[in-house]
């Protein structure tokens, strides 16, 4: 098997998610709370959820980072 071969998770959890933005974990959940950045309740079943994130989501939040750094 090649590393080409090997695809991305669908979703991130919050802490593959704050680990790789460089933020604790507690940082992104209040992100995700406050609606800053946009997260899903990937459990299948059960009453807690477990929130994951998509890369997509990840790259969206850091563009519009950018895009306001611009604008000041």
């Amino acid at each position: 098997m090649e590393l080409k071969d090997v695809q991305k998770p669908k979703y991130y959890s919050l802490a593959q998610a704050a680990e790789a933005m460089g933020v604790s974990y507690y940082t992104l959940f209040r992100m995700v709370h406050n609606g800053k950045i946009k997260a899903a309740n990937i459990a299948k079943s059960g009453k807690r959820p477990i929130w994951g994130i998509r890369a997509e989501d990840i790259e969206a939040y850091y563009d519009h980072i950018q895009n306001s750094i611009k604008r000041s």
